[in-house]
């Protein structure tokens, strides 16, 4: 899988091919069981584009491989058309919806026939504009709201009708309405809607709206259905608009024109670890995730910290530290493991295993 090889799969660079008529290109519907692999993948490639088709590469990681790098290559050179799926989009459960979306625009957007050349075919659809088309898709699918055009994602009524159907359509909505208490309770995502004395705090990217993944959302609404979670009470702080300790020392850097200023709300470097207040609705989020922690540890609760992308940022790890502090129990999860249908029961398993026996859970 070295990039080094100059092998890219053609007839001219696989040096595997000993003889002019190895070449099977236009010859033959079967391959060689011991071509060599590279061969095999263009050769695989150009019969895809020609009946239509394309490539989908799976990203894990959020980084390509080396022979995914080189398979990538390929198929610009066979002029077919590459879809790229993350591991981190798996977690979504319409994520093959989305993906037959793409490739029906992407059909309607081709000009050339299947049996042609389509190089530099991108994907490109028309986000749906006309409001009451707009309500009426998202009153059968909430999840809808994604293909919206920006201005009805920022439309009270389009937003309301869409959570009212799916409450994890929140993520598409424009972001004044991530945090807007009204709809985070509609869509079932505050604290309040779960039932149970014992809680559960959420550790998970900061920010609601699209720059983030989907991921603590499905996590919050999968455990909201699971019969052994509904007895906790969970803290979700993405549903939550809180402060910040620091915030005049963020406006005095913004003023001098630093760089990076706005990255001290969740830099290491800011000392507070939740002390800095009491929690009410406008504390700093530091000493209100604190507050809930400590809750957590009084009822027989633990925190859920949720890497995704195979990685934790730094307001999660700010969160880590106050969990250490606290003495609150930290289940770790990864996105991937939404892939598994059983990861809930799982998570439970570990819950009892974990807490019940260190005497956490009560």
């Amino acid at each position: 899988t070295r990039m080094e090889w100059l092998c890219r799969g053609t007839c001219e660079t696989c040096q595997k091919l000993g003889r002019e008529d190895s070449c099977m290109f236009g010859k033959c519907q079967n391959l060689d069981t011991d071509a060599c692999w590279r061969y095999a993948f263009h050769w695989n490639a150009v019969l895809a584009r020609n009946s239509g088709g394309f490539v989908l590469q799976v990203i894990e990681n959020n980084q390509l491989g080396q022979g995914q790098r080189i398979q990538l290559e390929i198929a610009k050179t066979s002029g077919i058309k590459v879809f790229q799926l993350h591991t981190a989009d798996l977690v979504r459960k319409n994520v093959l919806d989305d993906l037959a979306c793409k490739v029906q625009a992407w059909n309607r957007s081709r000009k050339l026939p299947h049996a042609q050349h389509n190089t530099g075919a991108t994907f490109t659809w028309d986000a749906i504009s006309d409001k009451e088309e707009a309500l009426q898709a998202v009153s059968v699918r909430g999840d809808d709201l994604r293909f919206v055009s920006s201005e009805l994602k920022a439309d009270a009524e389009v937003v309301r009708v869409a959570v009212m159907q799916n409450g994890a359509s929140l993520q598409y909505a424009h972001e004044d309405f991530c945090q807007n208490e009204e709809l985070v309770k509609l869509a079932g995502l505050a604290a309040d809607n779960l039932r149970g004395n014992r809680r559960i705090v959420l550790s998970a990217k900061l920010g609601v709206h699209g720059k983030t993944s989907p991921a603590s959302i499905r996590l919050f609404m999968d455990l909201h259905e699971h019969h052994f979670f509904k007895g906790f009470a969970m803290y979700n702080p993405r549903a939550y608009c809180k402060g910040f300790c620091g915030q005049a020392e963020i406006d005095k850097r913004i003023a001098e024109y630093r760089e990076g200023a706005k990255d001290l709300f969740t830099s290491l470097d800011w000392p507070c670890r939740g002390e800095c207040s009491a929690d009410t609705p406008d504390s700093c989020w530091r000493c209100s995730f604190r507050w809930h922690q400590e809750k957590a540890k009084r009822t027989g609760g633990f925190m859920i910290q949720l890497k995704e992308n195979n990685e934790l940022d730094d307001g999660q790890r700010v969160e880590e530290i106050m969990a250490e502090l606290v003495g609150v129990h930290v289940l770790k999860l990864n996105d991937v493991d939404f892939l598994r249908p059983d990861y809930r029961d799982e998570l439970a398993y570990r819950v009892m295993k974990e807490c019940y026996f260190m005497h956490l859970v009560k």
